[in-house]
């Protein structure tokens, strides 16, 4: 399916504006192992944000720090995160390890299942630090998880983690016709969102 599950971060405010902050968390969280010990063969761990069959898809994930073993926060933090019935019922367990892993970190999770229009106004406004979601495209191209999701003013996930640099990305991807070239500039997107930790695929 052309879809992706991911943890987005609020880059805008609160404690995961800390860019340090979101780099410890992407960093030493296996979200591979973890998929495939919850979910075993029924869905496979992402990559990134694009899924398997279109341009930007490989299979490296690429470091979202400096390469440093990550440590437990200095100091406990507190978030907030919303997500909808599929986190908090089909893959429940893997939310639960999700949010038992950052704990252990020292990020402490309060989440709360929402409606998918309460989700909605969570993602636009930024009212919280975290969002579990998923995302289906609505054409098999990248450009869907592209502009769809990350642009600063017109994708979903924008008010939490948008920015000029991010859009510049998105529009060559959008604007170039070669297919090579596409694949680069979103492999340039995809190592754009590891390097500055805004979500967890």
């Amino acid at each position: 399916r052309l879809s992706s599950s991911f943890v987005t971060f609020n880059t805008k405010k609160g404690p995961l504006a800390d860019t340090n902050v979101r780099r410890w968390l992407t960093s030493a969280i296996d979200t591979a192992s973890m998929v495939r010990r919850v979910l075993g063969r029924f869905t496979m761990p992402a990559h990134g944000l694009i899924p398997p069959g279109l341009l930007g898809y490989e299979t490296v994930r690429g470091s979202g720090g400096s390469g440093a073993l990550p440590r437990i926060l200095d100091e406990p933090i507190e978030l907030t995160a919303v997500t909808n019935a599929v986190f908090t019922g089909r893959y429940l367990d893997l939310t639960t390890e999700l949010l038992e892993a950052m704990r252990r970190l020292g990020a402490r999770v309060s989440l709360e299942m929402v409606s998918p229009d309460e989700l909605y106004h969570a993602q636009s406004t930024g009212s919280v630090d975290m969002i579990i979601n998923a995302w289906v495209a609505d054409y098999p191209d990248a450009d869907s998880f592209a502009r769809g999701l990350l642009h600063s003013e017109d994708g979903v996930l924008g008010n939490m983690l948008g920015s000029k640099d991010l859009d510049a990305i998105i529009e060559r991807g959008r604007l170039e016709t070669e297919p090579s070239v596409r694949h680069a500039v979103y492999r340039q997107m995809e190592e754009y969102l590891s390097r500055e930790a805004l979500l967890l695929p």
